[in-house]
């Protein structure tokens, strides 16, 4: 997998804390499971989000109200 070098800023505490309990040796792997395992978490939200609005009922009435309004009808 290509890698790439990102920079971005983190509170001085957050990085103090993750250099005392990672070796400078695996702080890139350790920075990607935990941003990959965040990522997973947000898709996870993300999709249930989905499947609620999927699911309202006033959602699925709006839809069929505007779907009566059919372009073709309208002379």
């Amino acid at each position: 997998m290509k890698k790439i070098n990102v920079t971005f800023s983190i509170p001085e505490d957050t990085n103090k804390a993750l250099h005392l309990m990672i070796e400078r040796r695996q702080m890139s792997s350790f920075v990607t499971k935990v941003i990959n395992e965040a990522l997973a978490r947000e898709k996870e939200v993300l999709k249930l989000a989905y499947i609620e609005a999927e699911n309202d009922s006033d959602r699925k009435r709006s839809i069929s109200e505007w779907q009566a309004l059919d372009v073709e009808d309208w002379e």
